[in-house]
């Protein structure tokens, strides 16, 4: 086992021995930067991996959420600034704020959905190709970010700034096989979501275009897999 592997295990399993702890920060993401505070990791989002080559993905345990494993957006098609993008296609969220938050699919979804070439990933509305993504540029970046990923899972109690982690398993994935991407894209096994929104200002807050993949379908974009109960 590789050595960098081999103690982030070690510190995996002293957390683990902690039991519950408080979340650092209320909402989804808490469970990420509680784990990274703990690891004395620097939050940041940075394009490779977190620990001497390995990426970090934290996940509640018994969620129906997916976990998302890299967020990229796309390139924007016909001269559209991001703008006029949320503009033309937005939509007024609870907030009373134009918004684009949608879960894009091979088949159309009010009006979305995705298709693929040999390189690129088609992002279509009602019939338009309004924006790309470079499939060359998404292997890179997944290459990057997650060839090899430890994926914790923790029980929870609690909600918001009162909820508890307990991180408890993991799942090794080693060698990510980027061949496989596109076509669990175009299965619907990943799936990529918009998440974004029309400031006062009229700029656009883009929270990114995350791809997000069930758990249990982690172990088809990898060469291999090991889960191990950390205690």
């Amino acid at each position: 086992m590789d050595g960098g592997l081999s103690e982030l295990i070690e510190k995996l399993a002293e957390i683990s021995r902690r039991g519950y702890v408080q979340t650092h920060r209320s909402g989804n993401t808490g469970i990420g930067k509680t784990l990274e505070d703990l690891l004395d990791i620097e939050e940041n989002n940075k394009q490779g991996a977190d620990w001497r080559g390995f990426e970090l993905k934290a996940h509640r345990k018994g969620g129906q959420s997916r976990i998302t494993l890299i967020t990229m957006s796309p390139k924007l098609k016909n001269g559209r600034s991001w703008r006029e993008f949320i503009e033309e296609f937005g939509y007024v969220d609870r907030k009373g704020r134009l918004a684009i938050k949608k879960t894009l699919y091979p088949y159309e979804n009010d009006g979305w959905r995705i298709d693929a070439t040999d390189r690129e990933i088609l992002l279509i509305n009602s019939g338009e190709v309004v924006a790309t993504w470079d499939i060359d540029d998404l292997n890179s970046r997944l290459y990057n970010k997650l060839h090899n990923t430890v994926f914790v899972f923790a029980d929870t109690i609690g909600s918001g700034s009162r909820e508890e982690f307990h991180y408890n398993s993991i799942r090794v994935g080693e060698s990510l096989v980027i061949s496989d991407f596109v076509d669990l894209i175009m299965s619907g096994d990943i799936v990529i979501e918009m998440r974004m929104h029309q400031k006062e200002s009229g700029a656009v807050r883009d929270h990114g275009t995350a791809f997000r993949i069930k758990e249990d379908k982690i172990k088809n974009i990898f060469d291999s897999t090991n889960s191990i109960d950390l205690g």
